[in-house]
């Protein structure tokens, strides 16, 4: 008999950010492996992304099932019919995965929940709009829920211990690191043909919790001393419009060029054009578009936070930089743009990686720790 596994977020589900493109590749691989997998969300729109199907329940063509949670009494109702709940939760504390969580606990029903923004996340999120008292109910449902005994965590990163001492949680944390998709054929050549080499790519939300106006005012220093800077954004977000501005006012809009979102399957062909990917974020519990690049062997910088120490081996594969600060993202950009031996050594740390995170790093493997880690779930059960 089939296990019926339901997966819960708050996000698009097919298509979007890092949680999103995880989620519904993962799917597929334990799909293949025998599980009965449907996939619910509280909403069709995110930050970044806007899903043009916007059906309430469908199909994939590999099995996937789609449900729109429009009503508690759905939620509930597929919460009920599974045999084993996987919420993907971050500090949005948004309604799909908190209403979720605390309905799991009320029936002793077995879940996971797989923490994806860390606590540093919280001055970015949507509590940050609350009062202190709001938000303290919030985080303390948070807490009480994760201390639950048929609650068990997970998440990609060894850095989630530092939130989990933040909420007061004192609970087993099972890592199990995000696989990613690797496109290395030229699948779009129509694509491939027409996109303009640059020298710095960064991939993901356009905001200020991503650090893009660091990386924009790193852009304005790196213009004076290289005359023919190129840099490319790859994304939606929700300060789209002011950083749009910001490279109005710096006089970059010839220099930073604003593709919107892309497709997650046609990122690699923009990754193949640039001489370094830059990911200048604040906070960060993994960074599925450092592993991409570094899977294609793309030299990477990188800012010191959250779980990316953890993912580039501290230095081993990507070069790091502290948060917050342009002025030190402009001088490491310029040395590995600028110097043809820091370059070479950048793209062999690179080439490292490619070799270890095409191995290690796959959505196969994270399949096979899921599907250990939900029998262990189910046994208890």
């Amino acid at each position: 008999m089939k296990i019926k596994l339901l997966q819960i977020h708050d996000y698009p589900p097919l298509e979007g950010g890092g949680i999103e493109i995880n989620v519904s590749r993962l799917s597929k691989y334990l799909i293949d492996m025998g599980y009965d997998v449907t996939l619910a969300t509280g909403r069709f729109s995110s930050e970044t992304f806007i899903e043009k199907d916007r059906r309430k329940s469908y199909v994939t063509d590999y099995g996937l099932k789609v449900e729109l949670m429009d009503s508690h009494q759905k939620l509930e109702r597929l919460i009920d019919e599974a045999d084993i709940v996987h919420i993907h939760f971050t500090f949005s504390c948004r309604p799909a995965s908190t209403i979720a969580m605390e309905y799991c606990v009320r029936k002793n029903k077995p879940c996971t929940v797989s923490i994806r923004t860390a606590s540093d996340h919280i001055p970015f999120s949507a509590l940050s709009s609350l009062t202190a008292l709001e938000r303290d109910y919030k985080l303390d449902q948070v807490r009480n829920v994760l201390m639950s005994k048929s609650v068990h965590v997970s998440a990609p990163s060894e850095y989630i211990k530092e939130t989990l001492a933040f909420l007061n949680v004192n609970k087993e944390l099972t890592v199990i690191r995000n696989g990613i998709t690797v496109h290395n054929s030229n699948e779009n050549k129509e694509l491939a043909e027409y996109i303009e080499p640059v020298d710095v790519t960064y991939v993901g939300e356009i905001s200020f919790l991503k650090g893009v106006n660091y990386l924009v005012d790193a852009i304005r220093m790196l213009k004076e001393v290289i005359p023919n800077f190129k840099a490319r954004f790859i994304g939606g977000g929700s300060d789209f419009i002011q950083i749009h501005q910001l490279i109005w006012s710096f006089g970059l809009e010839d220099t930073i060029l604003l593709t919107g979102y892309v497709s997650n399957s046609d990122i690699s062909e923009y990754l193949k054009k640039t001489k370094l990917y830059v990911h200048p974020s604040l906070t960060e519990v993994w960074g599925n578009a450092i592993a991409e690049a570094l899977a294609l062997g793309i030299p990477t910088v990188a800012t010191n936070v959250g779980g990316v120490p953890e993912l580039v081996g501290h230095g081993e594969y990507a070069s790091l930089v502290p948060s917050a600060d342009a002025t030190a993202l402009a001088r490491e950009i310029q040395r590995l743009v600028t110097s043809v031996s820091a370059y070479e050594i950048a793209k062999n740390k690179a080439n490292h990686a490619k070799q270890y995170f095409k191995k290690t790093y796959t959505l196969q493997n994270q399949a096979i720790q899921l599907d250990n880690f939900y029998k262990k779930i189910y046994a208890d059960k």
